[in-house]
């Protein structure tokens, strides 16, 4: 061989041992060493990073770089808030051990990356119950077998390593009703709703003292006191009297009112005969029993429920509990449960008020603080008045908007709430909103105090419901649901909170505005002429409309979404 072919023999690299070998005499040509880009590998050639395709010659010094990931494992141990139970959390992480795979002399070597796998050494129960022990928890309470079967399977994972005993929870002092709701006519009407009605002298309920609960106890070993509910105990009515054994009697026939704030019996007024303009307008705080009609221009009010046996024409009638109706209304307006919905409506004008009212307050507050470090220290009183006669006018307005809203309901709605409405107007003078800070943050507590008042009622009281046989040319409104138990509803207004029922024989709503809160459910809606009838609902997923008839002409609207029947329909639900 000559030596201009010595000259051209190619130079060699191997790899052994993760080290880069290199066999390229000065006489030959560089070998070529092919370096894949790989997280765990970084090489250097004569000192720079390089990866790709490289020369190397007889003097290039080639350094290796092999990044290994060691295994992890974690333990930790969480503690649930009421201290009952130990939560255990294994997290192993898996290592990986990098090698370069060897390979023999050649003028092209390119670099492979083996990879293996390195676990972690699981947990021991000892290390397990060493930290359960660092964390002061029980051993009484431990729960080996969920350990066990979370060691064994040696991957990540969680289970209950302790368990404490809870502590078992107080009873109130509360009532128990021993007597039950009838489904028999009561004064001569069938009710939709069971009405728990007695005579006087009956056992109506017992009183049940608080029973303390049993303490529980921690994953810690620590004791647990029972939790017995904070329950406002109901008052007992004049309608109810109580022995020494705790039980209560009715002293008077009627109505049991069973509610979070009372239990009661209601006073009742009873008229045998059919009530007709020569007896006026009846008012009574209780309930009120008409075993006949009531007739023209006469308005019934009652602060309970009223039952009316016959018919009603051309009248007024309102139950603040509900109202029952035996016999049809014509022409005639029902209202259930207005005080309900005046106090609800009250409630959100006070809330707009007490906001009109932080603001101003606020106001004052930035402005005389802004001049005080100005330097100039001006009394609250003509902070205020500025700010009145600027920003807050409106604020001036609100005794003539709160005297607007009691004459435009009745007094029996409103009751008590008449007089604060007017101490509220007094608050809202020019002359004492420019008084001192302590005087608003009183008015600002009073009203906050009122405010609740009014939400602790509305949980307490129950959404009144009307039932009539049916209704014609009358305007029925309840916070709950409105039953027609024969005919139907024919051109009448109907607004209810809850359901709207017509499901006796023929059960049809013709001509009418029905309005509910939740469902319309009737057997016939419209009629053959394509009179225009409008069932309205809220946009819900539990709000529908179900009929077994819908004659053309009828409307269905779901907030603002509209469907016109242009056909008849059967079996219809809507929306589907």
């Amino acid at each position: 061989m000559t030596m201009e072919e010595e000259r051209m023999l190619p130079g060699r690299i191997a790899v052994v041992n993760n080290l880069v070998q290199i066999a390229v005499e000065l006489n030959e040509t560089p070998a070529t060493l092919v370096i894949p880009k790989h997280p765990a590998l970084q090489i250097r050639v004569d000192g720079v990073e390089l990866t790709g395709r490289v020369q190397i010659h007889a003097f290039s010094e080639v350094d290796v770089h092999l990044v290994q990931t060691e295994p992890t494992r974690d333990m930790r141990i969480f503690i649930s808030p009421d201290n009952l139970l130990a939560t255990l959390e294994i997290v192993y992480t898996d290592g990986k051990k990098t090698a370069l795979q060897d390979a023999q002399a050649t003028p092209t070597c390119v670099l492979q990356v083996v990879e293996d796998v390195v676990k972690p050494h699981p947990f021991t129960l000892a290390e397990v119950l060493a930290a359960m022990t660092e964390k002061r928890i029980s051993m009484d309470f431990l729960n080996s077998e969920e350990i066990q079967d979370l060691l064994s399977r040696e991957s990540s994972g969680t289970c209950a390593c302790a368990r404490g005993e809870p502590p078992t929870e107080g009873l109130p002092e509360r009532f128990e009703i021993l007597v039950k709701p009838q489904s028999d006519p009561v004064f001569g009407i069938v009710p939709v709703r069971p009405i728990l009605t007695v005579r006087s002298g009956v056992l109506v309920a017992r009183r049940l003292l608080a029973e303390p609960g049993t303490p529980g106890t921690s994953v810690f070993g620590t004791t647990i006191a029972p939790y017995t509910p904070a329950v406002k105990v109901p008052k007992v009515g004049q309608g109810l009297a109580e022995d020494s054994e705790r039980l209560l009697h009715s002293t008077r026939g009627g109505r049991v009112i069973v509610r979070s704030d009372l239990v009661d019996v209601a006073p009742t007024m009873e008229f045998a005969e059919s009530l007709s303009a020569r007896h006026g307008h009846v008012h009574f705080d209780g309930d009120i029993v008409v075993y006949g009609d009531v007739e023209e221009g006469v308005e019934v009010v009652a602060g309970g429920v009223v039952f009316i046996r016959g018919h009603v024409s051309s009248a007024r009638v309102i139950g603040d509990a509900g109202v029952t109706i035996g016999g049809g209304v014509f022409q005639s307006k029902v209202l259930a449960g207005m005080r309900h919905k005046t106090l609800h409506e009250l409630e959100e004008l006070l809330e707009e008020l007490a906001d009109d009212w932080e603001s101003l307050e606020q106001s004052a507050e930035r402005l005389e603080a802004a001049l005080r470090t100005h330097g100039a220290e001006v009394p609250l009183s003509r902070v205020v008045a500025s700010l009145l006669a600027d920003k807050f006018q409106a604020i001036l307005e609100w005794p003539r908007r709160l005297q607007e809203f009691a004459e435009s309901r009745p007094a029996l709605d409103l009751g008590p709430w008449q007089g604060r409405l007017k101490l509220i107007s007094s608050w809202l003078t020019q002359v004492h909103l420019e008084s001192t800070a302590a005087a608003w943050a009183s008015f600002q507590e009073q009203i906050d105090k009122w405010r609740t008042v009014i939400r602790e009622w509305e949980q307490a009281t129950e959404l009144a419901s009307i039932q009539v046989a049916h209704g014609q040319m009358s305007d029925l409104e309840a916070t709950g649901d409105i039953d027609a138990t024969v005919q139907g509803f024919y051109h009448c207004q109907v607004h209810a909170g809850g359901t709207v029922r017509a499901l006796g024989r023929p059960g049809v709503l013709v001509g009418s505005e029905i309005v509910a809160g939740s469902t319309i459910l009737a057997r016939i809606v419209g009629s053959p002429a394509e009179a225009l009838t409008t069932l309205k609902i809220p946009e819900a997923e539990h709000c529908y409309i179900k009929a077994d008839c819908v004659y053309p002409g009828s409307v269905f609207l779901a907030d603002e979404f509209r469907h016109e029947f242009l056909e008849e329909s059967r079996n219809c639900q809507w929306p589907m």
